[in-house]
């Protein structure tokens, strides 16, 4: 109040420069009579603060007796607030994997989501030429059901979640459950939400399971566009997904009914609070770095599974599909996210890996007997034989020797036996790699033979592990064996060893921390996809009868896992097998607990 009066040109100054031709056009067209108001939306910087606002205004022009306009009266509304709702509104509708459009009760298809496009096989320069209509996408004995919703929502502003197909481009129908609203001062315009059931449908004919069509309630939309606010909140209570939205800092800003229904817990319960309150303590872990991942993952969509606790206890296995919305400046300003039950599909492979197992015991059983069978063989016919050759000492020496044979060959199958199923004693403690390696390579010295070189590579300054140096002694021994069954005819043997720091998560699943990685190369047959698929199987092995058991690579599996490590396999035919070994660092035990465990 204290400036001078603003005229048209200080007032056009507040303009955002983009925006000033297009209302410039506006007020032109109006002072001329082309357009009988004026109406235009535009950017100011505020006067006071600088601040960047979006202005509404709508203004008609006053004229004199000769038709001159002589002053314009109008309204001036700030719609800043307006904006960023329908941002978000627009953020939540992509980020919904269900689709989503807005249209009329004639046919035509006015905005859409990216998730009902890809659904109907469309894109969007279809949508943007208006040749894309849910008429035409709906085949004819669809129809009838369409004009049944809309009676239907003539009458009561909303119709039932319905069934219906789609047809695509390629000729391939989908099928949907569909639902919708009428807006508008004229009730033509509707907001539809539309849920692909082909998985369903799939599971249906697969199980031969009568399934209920899915019964959704669908956003209704208040008429008045200042309920911007209201319409977000309706279109989450009524969305048929477990749909929930965090700000920056990870806490619940709106949830869907639908969400609320699944874990059972009251809206005010949740509001405000962490996702991750909500899960359990290895859960919540993996919730909080996934949260900071997402605030860099730009427009990309992110799939985690988690363990949730409903509000009567119940665990649930979920899988959280997210995707981030930024600020101008590049931070995190909401996350938008759905819930989908896997619980009943964890459970579903929980037992197909219980039948796996019992499948493999009957293989392991059989292996076991056919082994013990041959050793029992042997014993039988040597003991046989000396039972005839008492008064030859030699023929006794040579039998007794055959059976003490035997006999080792069995108690060398107990332990691998024993080992594989994880049954023995570990006496874990710090060891010392460069001595167990160089000893190692002293003992190959004679087993490798002249055609195979062996190297070997140790880092400097390289930490003890924490192992049973006996059991690590032998699982190294045998992998080298292993190579050099592998190289008829010579190569090259390598021996590595150095630190590495592993974060989570991994594809190996190991915890977070400090390990030594011992990696075994060399330069034989290699495997292909099929044997390499099945090469830690209890007793399968490419060796001829009597070579092998085919325990040895089981046994390193079950060593790496009780010691807290892995093992992992890589083989290309005619390339090598790589084989390495990760162990965790022990460089906080002192030395001489190794013998104590």
């Amino acid at each position: 109040p204290a400036l001078p009066p603003p005229d048209m040109a200080a007032s056009f100054e507040l303009v955002h420069p983009a925006d000033r031709p297009a209302l410039a056009a506006a007020r032109d067209a109006a002072l001329a009579g082309a357009a009988q108001d004026l109406a235009a939306e535009f950017r100011v910087r505020r006067g006071t603060d600088g601040a960047e606002r979006w202005l509404a205004a709508t203004g008609r022009v006053m004229r004199d007796a000769a038709g001159r306009p002589v002053r314009m009266l109008g309204v001036t509304r700030d719609i800043t607030e307006a904006r960023a709702r329908e941002a978000e509104l627009r953020a939540m509708l992509e980020a919904n994997p269900i689709g989503v459009l807005r249209g009329d009760i004639h046919g035509r298809i006015l905005d859409a989501n990216d998730a009902l496009l890809r659904l109907t096989g469309h894109d969007r320069a279809a949508l943007a030429t208006g040749r894309l209509r849910w008429d035409t996408l709906t085949p004819p004995e669809w129809l009838p059901a369409d004009a049944a919703g809309i009676a239907e929502a003539r009458e009561k502003g909303a119709c039932t979640p319905y069934e219906k197909e789609y047809q695509r481009p390629d000729g391939s129908r989908v099928p949907v459950l569909v639902g919708f609203a009428l807006v508008g001062p004229a009730r033509e315009e509707t907001i539809a939400f539309i849920l692909d059931l082909t998985d369903r449908k799939r599971a249906e004919a697969a199980l031969l399971q009568d399934k209920a069509a899915l019964e959704q309630a669908v956003a209704e939309r208040t008429a008045a566009l200042a309920a911007r606010e209201l319409e977000l909140r309706r279109i989450y209570d009524r969305t048929p997904a477990a749909f929930h939205s965090v700000d920056a800092g990870g806490r619940l800003v709106r949830v869907s009914a639908e969400w609320l229904g699944f874990l059972g817990y009251r809206r005010e319960a949740v509001i405000g609070r962490r996702t991750g309150e909500f899960m359990l303590p290895e859960s919540a872990a993996r919730w909080e770095a996934a949260l900071a991942q997402l605030a860099h993952s730009g427009d990309a969509v992110r799939e985690v599974e988690y363990r949730m606790v409903r509000a009567d206890g119940q665990v649930v296995d979920v899988l959280l599909r997210a995707r981030a919305e930024h600020d101008g400046a590049g931070g995190l300003a909401h996350s938008f996210a759905v819930l989908f039950d896997m619980t009943e599909r964890n459970r579903a492979e929980a037992r197909l890996r219980e039948a796996q197992k019992l499948e493999g015991l009957g293989r392991i059983a059989g292996g076991v007997a056919h082994d013990f069978n041959n050793l029992l063989q042997v014993l039988t016919g040597a003991l046989q034989l000396l039972s005839r050759s008492a008064d030859r000492p030699d023929r006794v020496q040579r039998y007794a020797d055959v059976a003490l044979q035997a006999a080792g060959r069995g108690a060398e199958l107990t332990r691998r036996m024993l080992a594989f199923a994880r049954q023995g004693h570990l006496q874990s403690g710090a060891v010392a790699l460069p001595e167990i390696l160089q000893g190692l390579a002293t003992l190959l010295h004679g087993p490798l033979g002249a055609d195979i070189r062996l190297e070997l590579a140790l880092t400097p300054d390289l930490p003890p592990a924490r192992a049973d140096r006996m059991q690590l002694e032998l699982v190294l021994f045998n992998l080298a064996l292993n190579a050099r069954d592998a190289m008829p005819q010579g190569g090259r043997l390598r021996l590595e060893a150095a630190a590495e720091v592993v974060s989570a998560p991994n594809p190996l699943g190991l915890a977070p921390g400090g390990y030594v990685r011992i990696r075994l190369a060399d330069t034989g047959d290699g495997m292909d996809a099929a044997t390499l698929a099945r090469a830690a199987e209890p007793f399968f092995t490419t060796k001829e009868v009597g070579r092998g058991s085919g325990l040895g690579l089981s046994m390193a599996h079950g060593f790496a896992a009780q010691s807290g490590g892995a093992l992992r396999i890589d083989s290309v035919p005619g390339d090598g097998t790589e084989v390495t070994l990760w162990l965790p660092e022990a460089a906080s035990l002192p030395m001489a607990d190794a013998a104590a465990g």
